[in-house]
């Protein structure tokens, strides 16, 4: 039955035309009557034979609702295909073929876990041509029975067709006629809780997209695949990502030349022990982002043969693959690579890798590229180019195992991020990053904290003292270093004895707590202690040798070298300068702190800062 919008009368036998105002097209369904209740003219057409008509798409405005009706998808946790007699209608039955010409009927019966829906034909049903999103978002659907009733060979797109059914568990899909399907994007993505599926008789030939075809269906534990024609397909991404209970599954014979998108292919098969690739052509393909991400049961991995030469992005291509004891990156073609950022991201089990040959000369994002790679012994990055690099941080922190690391002829002028670069780099002795370039305001946080190098520099780019003074103070962790407090400055000015007339460029108190219980007066000055920078030269105070000490930028000129001893103090040519390692400075603040020695006095001698 329905109900016309505009003069609000039922008893309408038509969607096309109001009988009564002769208003078109625009009705509510109400629910039909039986057959033997309509016009005897429209009742002869209805029962013109068929050999199977088409049921309508999915998707009707709503897309929450069920083939045009009221009913909530949610609402629905059973879906059945049935053969009934179009004599005799179920009450509140709904027209859902495609031509609404009464062939194919739905129908609703309340259980207590929820509505079945029931689909019902004469004849069976031809699957409308685009069955994109037919059944998805049936959040609470256990059980899909086709009973051979649903035929496919029209379908050519079957995209998103079952996706985010999370709760469905048995679906048999295997007489599936797919033959003419295009696009099997999204097929059972999010069909968490589906344990088997039978899809070895698919014939893939026309498919062109596989993305994510099996997405988050967490708990398959078998897949059959092996069988798939995959010579067209161009799209790949997140083809079985978070299938998190697969063991296996046997792509060897996929062909992937005209695959351009490979990214999250495998990511999250985290029990995946097999996995062979060998075989893929990768010729076409431009995205292997996140490719094996967290495939952390992988104890192998041949990737040797893999044409990258049109990749352009790689971020974690191999992320917290930790069990990976070998894997050959040497041939890779990265000349178009943009993003390396995670790429070896926790690989814990390499003790070897080969990236001596990548070109990074487009690379955008080094960020985590070795991070926590702790058994590598050695790595050679020293052909890096890094000139568009704008993000560091954390690159090769965590390689506790590396003794030495060429980065000398990094290009740092575009780095906006270093924070924790070299962090926990426990066994580097020797760290030469003399030509790195400080951009005003970049992140330097923890960059060597728990470095084993006492010999790795880094300098404070200015045209003048106060100009490196600025840009030290610019970067947020030394900000403690000024003394912003007026009491402060004016105790520790006549505790470090500093005449009147210089200009201080910076000021720090090594002790606050003295200063905050002795703001003023005799004791303070004398428990007062740190160190200041003037235009004269510096200037410090300790209570721990019970000296104070000044240092001409004449004299300054004259050191060679600058040396750091964390149980004492910041030395130079055995002169202190600077406070005690016992008041609670810690390691990382002392390394900030000779690295501005060091690049006040390259500036003083002439050399480049």
């Amino acid at each position: 039955m329905w109900k016309c919008v505009r003069c609000n009368k039922e008893n309408q036998d038509s969607a096309e035309k109001c009988i009564n105002c002769g208003h078109g097209k625009t009705m509510d369904y109400t629910g039909h009557r039986s057959v033997s209740r309509l016009r005897p003219e429209m009742t002869n057409n209805w029962k013109k034979k068929k050999e199977k008509s088409m049921l309508m798409a999915g998707y009707m405005g709503n897309d929450k609702a069920v083939f045009g009706s009221k009913l909530l998808r949610k609402e629905v946790c059973k879906i059945d295909f049935v053969k009934m007699n179009l004599a005799s209608i179920p009450s509140g039955a709904w027209d859902v073929s495609k031509d609404q010409d009464r062939t194919i009927w739905a129908w609703k019966r309340e259980t207590p876990e929820g509505y079945t829906l029931y689909i019902g034909s004469e004849k069976g049903v031809y699957a409308n041509k685009d069955c994109d999103y037919l059944f998805c978002d049936y959040l609470n659907v256990k059980k899909i029975n086709f009973n051979n009733l649903f035929d496919t060979s029209h379908v050519t797109n079957m995209c998103h067709m079952f996706s985010e059914c999370e709760s469905l568990e048995e679906l048999d899909v295997s007489g599936f006629d797919t033959g003419s399907v295009e696009d099997m994007g999204h097929m059972f993505g999010g069909c968490k809780n589906l344990k088997n599926l039978d899809v070895s008789g698919f014939n893939t030939s026309s498919a062109e997209d596989m993305g994510a075809m099996f997405k988050d269906c967490e708990n398959l534990k078998s897949l059959d695949v092996s069988g798939f024609d995959t010579g067209s397909v161009k799209n790949m991404w997140a083809m079985f990502e978070s299938c998190k209970n697969l063991k296996s599954l046997d792509v060897s014979g996929f062909d992937t030349g005209s695959v351009e998108d490979m990214g999250h292919m495998f990511g999250g098969c985290k029990n995946l022990k097999n996995l062979d690739v060998s075989g893929f052509n990768t010729s076409s393909a431009e995205d292997m982002g996140a490719m094996f991400k967290d495939c952390e049961n992988l104890k192998s991995l041949d990737v040797s043969g893999f044409d990258t030469g049109s990749v352009k992005n790689m971020w974690a291509m191999f992320e917290s693959c930790k069990n990976l004891k070998s894997l050959d990156v040497s041939g890779f073609d990265t000349g178009s690579v943009e993003g390396m950022q995670f790429m070896f991201f926790e690989c814990e089990a390499l003790s070897e890798l080969d990236v001596s040959g990548f070109d990074t000369r487009n690379v955008i994002d080094m960020r985590y590229m070795f991070y926590d790679c702790k058994n590598l012994e050695k790595l050679d990055v020293g052909e890096f180019n890094t000139s568009r690099v704008t993000d560091m941080k954390s690159m090769f922190s965590g390689c506790k195992k590396l003794k030495s690391l060429d980065v000398s002829n990094f290009n740092t002028k575009c780095v906006a991020n270093m924070e924790d670069m070299f962090y926990r780099c426990f066994k580097l002795t020797q760290l030469d990053t003399s030509n790195f370039y400080y951009a005003p305001g970049v992140n330097r946080r923890d960059m060597f904290n728990n470095c084993g190098s006492k010999e790795h520099y880094y300098y404070y780019d200015g045209d003048s003292i106060e100009e490196i003074c600025a840009d030290f103070l610019s970067y947020e962790k030394n900000a403690i270093f000024n003394n912003g407090w007026e009491h402060k400055k004016w105790v520790l000015c006549h505790a470090l004895e500093i005449p009147a007339e210089e200009k201080i460029y910076l000021l720090h108190d090594a002790s606050i707590n003295s200063l905050t219980n002795f703001l003023v007066g005799k004791i303070a000055v004398t428990k007062a202690e740190g160190f200041a920078i003037t235009d004269k030269g510096i200037y410090r105070k300790s209570e721990y040798d019970k000296r104070k000490v000044f240092m001409s930028w004449e004299r300054l000129k004259e050191a060679k070298k600058l040396d750091i001893d964390y149980v004492s103090r910041v030395r130079l040519d055995e002169i202190p300068i600077a406070f005690s390692y016992k008041y609670g400075v810690d390691r990382a603040k002392l390394q900030e702190l000779v690295c501005l020695f060091e690049s006040i006095r390259r500036f003083l001698n002439g050399g480049s800062v």
